[in-house]
């Protein structure tokens, strides 16, 4: 979880009458998860941020939160100057799946795009993506299949996916955040090509754009 002492939240009647959900959109934001459109189990805490966006913006700067608003339909908490080391190992290792899975896609004539926005995707296909990259997954001590199941339950339990019957994954908006970060580093390896590329250039976009992403 964030490094931030959790301020209580307390409302007055007429804004309790207001916010009939704040406690519980305070909660599931504090604990990192993404509040999605598109997620049936949030949509009504979704359409109440939606309607009341501006009072939620105030209440919880009073508390020390910056609420964000993504366009492609999501809200979720920046911490701009509380990221913890195991957060940051995460949102890396969720940056590796997306850009290998891509990738993975690609390279066996899937479009990713179509894949990873709006279809489900079976578990084997992640398997296959760790095999196939097996040493840099050994490197982010994702060496086992139950590595990659952890990850996609954290992953679903902040909003970012949903697994279905155990044998597929159908990912949220919220993972556009990981797909901006990975056409990031695509677009500098692309600048970067005929240049002496670092170690330090390639992971500045994952560290620029995904250390935001909080772990429980």
């Amino acid at each position: 979880m964030n490094d931030i002492t959790p301020a209580p939240l307390v409302l007055d009647d007429q804004l309790t009458k207001q916010l009939p959900n704040a406690k519980l959109i305070y909660t599931k934001l504090r604990e990192g998860v993404h509040i999605a459109v598109d997620a049936l189990e949030h949509y009504a805490l979704y359409k109440e941020l939606e309607n009341h966006a501006a009072s939620y913006e105030v209440l919880f700067n009073l508390l020390g939160y910056e609420l964000v608003y993504n366009a492609e339909g999501f809200f979720y908490f920046r911490y701009p100057d509380s990221v913890t080391s195991n957060s940051m190992s995460t949102s890396r290792k969720i940056a590796l799946l997306i850009f290998t899975l891509v990738d993975y896609l690609q390279d066996n004539n899937f479009d990713p795009s179509s894949m990873i926005q709006d279809q489900q995707i079976e578990l084997s296909l992640f398997e296959k993506t760790q095999e196939c990259f097996k040493d840099l997954y050994t490197q982010a001590d994702m060496v086992a299949s139950q590595d990659l199941t952890n990850l996609l339950e954290w992953m679903s339990k902040r909003g970012f996916c949903q697994i279905i019957n155990d044998t597929h994954v159908k990912f949220c908006k919220p993972i556009e955040r990981f797909l901006a970060a990975t056409e990031a580093i695509a677009n500098q390896q692309a600048t970067d090509k005929h240049t002496a590329p670092s170690e330090e250039s390639n992971e500045q976009p994952i560290d620029n754009a995904l250390t935001e992403s909080q772990e429980d």
